[in-house]
């Protein structure tokens, strides 16, 4: 008897024990899944300010060609009562266009999550504010504001500013002034300055000296989608433009000519073609080549464009390749709207200058983002491909 009980006794110690360490491996577990979500969300926090840094580079970028800049602000008006003025202007479509244009690619739209960034940053306002005059007589300077809302991650996403110099003309004997255009740099000419092209000119030189000069491809357009059940694939992202750094010795007042590359067409809905190859852009003895189209379903291979090459200076970088389109049979319940065997079209690659258009998802590719950058190609529901993005070639002096 006394054996029987104490055999029990030992069961007993052992589901006592049994239960405490679950109790103690389910704290571990619970610790370590919190300690996970929390790296995971500093991770995502990362990347969002890392996409706030990119938007930033690519607004100086973009605003520091006259005509981008004096398209989205000429004719506006603002109250010079006082300095700075209470005047806050807004943007056409509450959008900040890469391009002279409104079939430009928005670098940023207000309701809408910021282009070409993969952790869903809201952008809540654009606006042109705190204006005020210089020593310059009709000169004035302000604001480039990109807001955001509240992040997923419950921190701050404070907003993107970017400075502006234009000039501005009184309306009548009121204190409004109308604005006429903006200014390359605020500098005579002497201090540091850039200049970039996203179309075909002349470079005046403003001084002389040695300049950088980066030159990018334009970027490939993507392929287009076709609703056949023997064609299931999204058709390919285009590929980026290539690109090339050099310096060169220019002299003040020449004019030196610019070729730059135009983006390649998107494949037209309803055919499943392959995407149009991005031009080159030239400048003196420097090539960078564009990228190649995505190829579209029709040919049942949907492939992402090659990125192009480059040469004729010291550093030499290959546009991103284009990404395929995606294979329907990996998705076993379809989204609503489309068939079961319409897979989503791969993204444009990205240049030296940022990323491509995303990829068709129950439509088509989107254009390249920035300069050089690959079109999405369409989703296979006879989508059409994006607009591979203009390429580009950028002056720098004076730093």
């Amino acid at each position: 008897m006394k054996q029987i009980d104490r055999i029990n006794r030992q069961c007993g110690f052992g589901i006592i024990e049994t239960v405490i360490a679950l109790g103690i491996m389910t704290i571990v577990g619970l610790g370590m899944m919190t300690m996970f979500d929390s790296q995971q969300k500093q991770i995502r926090y990362m990347q969002q300010k890392q996409d706030l840094v990119e938007l930033r580079s690519i607004m100086q970028r973009q605003l520091s060609m006259t005509n981008v800049c004096t398209w989205q602000l000429r004719d506006k008006t603002f109250d010079a009562a006082t300095n700075p003025s209470a005047t806050v202007l807004n943007l056409l479509n509450n959008t900040l266009y890469a391009g002279p244009d409104a079939a430009s690619s928005p670098i940023a739209a207000a309701g809408q999550f910021l282009p070409g960034t993969l952790n869903r940053v809201l952008v809540t306002g654009i606006t042109f504010k705190e204006i005020t005059a210089t020593t310059n007589t009709n000169e004035y300077k302000g604001i480039f504001e990109v807001s955001f809302g509240a992040s997923a991650l419950g921190t701050t996403l404070y907003p993107v500013t970017v400075q502006q110099y234009f000039t501005a003309t009184p309306v009548g004997a009121s204190t409004n002034r109308r604005i006429v255009g903006c200014e390359v740099n605020a500098a005579t000419g002497a201090g540091p300055g850039g200049v970039a092209f996203n179309a075909s000119g002349n470079f005046v030189a403003p001084v002389s000296g040695v300049y950088k000069v980066t030159v990018v491809g334009g970027g490939g357009g993507g392929g287009a989608g076709v609703n056949q059940p023997t064609m299931a694939n999204g058709a390919g992202g285009g590929g980026a433009g290539g690109t090339v750094i050099f310096w060169t010795t220019l002299v003040a007042g020449q004019a030196y000519p610019v070729q730059v590359g135009a983006g390649g067409f998107g494949a037209g809905a309803g055919y499943g073609g392959t995407g149009g190859t991005g031009l080159n852009s030239i400048f003196q003895t420097a090539t960078a080549n564009g990228g190649a189209g995505g190829g579209g379903s029709f040919s049942g291979s949907s492939y992402g464009g090659a990125g192009g090459s480059a040469s004729g200076g010291p550093i030499i970088m290959s546009g991103g390749a284009g990404a395929p389109g995606g294979r329907a049979e990996n998705a076993e319940t379809p989204p609503p709207g489309m068939n079961w065997y319409a897979g989503q079209g791969g993204a444009g690659g990205s240049s030296f200058l940022g990323g491509g258009g995303s990829g068709g998802v129950g439509g088509g590719g989107m254009g390249g983002f920035a300069p050089g950058s690959g079109g999405g190609g369409g989703d296979a529901q006879n989508a059409s491909g994006g607009s591979g993005a203009n390429g580009m070639v950028i002056f720098e002096w004076g730093s």
